[in-house]
């Protein structure tokens, strides 16, 4: 009997049952589970043969994006044949469904959700594995609906291809030789840059990227064991109106993650300045080197 896309994408979206479980749930043979499996993870391993890099954004706030670091993005994927994107959070904005007192009427919702449809198009045009994590922003519908939601139905109103996939916590775990990086967008902020991301690293044992924050940057947990990040975003501060007001709040930064699934390179990719860091036999950075407005320096990690 022939396998079928549906039975292909629970073998694939459940690596975390085995072969019985498997057996039982899709009403066949456990060997032939275990062949399956392993002629699917084969074919992924080919397909993705040369792609062994991933982008990690966060904090568009769309409509309020910025279309130059939209093509900033894009440019760096098709440089690097980079065909998997994860968002941390906040891809949307939905002020119309904020708490806060507005200045103006924002757009609607459906409004919303048709510009963010058009950035999926884009994206899909060159990513093939795009994650998408829910955000503070995003948590803003179910909040306000008052009835039980999942992320991955409130996502299918943007769109229902199989290659944008959601999770439902703040978070993803990815595994590299020098430990798991914990992707998130995490429910603390804080006026002190990267303070959250070293905070998380040392209490979850992990590398943390993080979104929410608004701020890029990267530093190493109080222990020196881990790698922290805040990362960016792509809005345009212009367009969002109360991010003007006097405030002590830092102003936001604007950028995104490169990183290579061996963890043997990370790049903090901004308008202004590339930053790469390179990780040495040591399963740690010894050398970074920084390069923007024509001019390149470098520094040793201490």
């Amino acid at each position: 009997m022939r396998w079928s896309e549906e039975e292909d994408r629970i073998i694939l979206d459940n690596p975390e049952l085995n072969s019985q479980e498997l057996s039982k749930l899709l009403n066949r043979s456990q060997k032939a589970i275990m062949h399956r499996r392993a002629k699917l993870r084969s074919s992924i391993k080919e397909s993705n043969e040369g792609n062994n890099n991933i982008l990690i954004t966060s904090d568009w706030h769309i409509p309020h994006y910025d279309k130059e670091m939209l093509s900033l993005l894009l440019n760096t994927a098709q440089e690097n044949n980079t065909k998997e994107l994860i968002i941390a959070g906040d891809f949307l904005n939905l002020d119309i469904l904020s708490t806060f007192a507005k200045r103006e009427t924002p757009i609607s919702v459906d409004e919303e959700l048709g510009e963010a449809r058009e950035v999926i198009s884009a994206l899909l045009l060159q990513f093939n594995d795009i994650r998408v994590i829910p955000g503070n922003h995003e948590r803003r519908i179910i909040s306000r609906l008052q009835t039980p939601l999942s992320f991955s139905a409130f996502f299918n109103m943007i769109t229902s291809d199989e290659r944008v996939k959601t999770v439902e916590n703040d978070f993803i775990l990815l595994d590299t030789k020098i430990g798991t990086f914990r992707i998130c967008h995490p429910g603390n902020y804080s006026k002190v840059k990267l303070s959250v991301a070293v905070q998380l690293a040392d209490l979850y044992h992990q590398h943390i990227i993080a979104g929410h924050s608004h701020n890029f940057g990267f530093t190493f947990s109080r222990s020196g064991k881990f790698l922290c990040f805040d990362c960016g975003g792509l809005f345009d501060e212009d367009k969002i109106e109360y991010i003007k007001d006097t405030s002590t709040h830092p102003s936001w930064e604007q950028g995104f993650i490169f990183l290579k699934r061996d963890a043997s390179e990370i790049k903090l990719i901004s308008p202004v300045a590339h930053l790469s860091l390179i990780v040495g036999k040591q399963h740690f950075p010894s050398f970074f080197s920084s390069k923007g407005k024509g001019e390149e320096r470098s520094v040793r990690a201490q």
